[in-house]
């Protein structure tokens, strides 16, 4: 993440991220970092014990460019899902790397920072029917 945040109980469901700052409509929240999130593929996962395939699982998204699955290990996976969320993903570009996530409004101090797993993440059907999955990033992330 790229602005100040903090994990908490969400209304929505479980833990959310949370703006630990005020963000303007614009600002670049959240965006891939090679060395940092971490990048997998299915078969990558399925080669790890069974708790760890699942943890990954639950807090990746799985990346619409690229198909992988990408894991940020900050408050990015923290993510939940809205139908009117208050950042959208950004494409992969030579910036971006696997994307990024920018503000669509004024996000106040203390509010739920959320994105829109339909539009974002490969595995949104999986997340959106399956409780225990439900409070994935990232995005989350991106």
């Amino acid at each position: 993440m790229l602005i100040r945040t903090k994990v908490a109980p969400s209304q929505i469901h479980g833990l959310g991220v949370f703006a630990d700052e005020f963000i303007p409509k614009g600002t670049i929240l959240w965006k891939y970092v090679a060395g940092f999130d971490l990048r997998f593929s299915g078969q990558d996962i399925e080669k790890l014990p069974d708790p760890i395939q699942e943890f990954i699982r639950t807090y990746a998204y799985v990346s619409l460019i690229s198909g992988y699955y990408i894991l940020s290990p900050d408050n990015a996976r923290f993510y939940n899902h809205s139908k009117d969320p208050n950042t959208v993903g950004i494409a992969m570009d030579a910036t971006y790397g696997e994307g990024a996530d920018i503000a669509t409004r004024d996000i106040r101090e203390g509010e739920e920072i959320t994105c829109d797993y339909e539009k974002e993440d490969g595995d949104a059907r999986i997340k959106l029917g399956n409780a225990r999955g439900y409070a994935s990033s990232e995005h989350s992330h991106a």
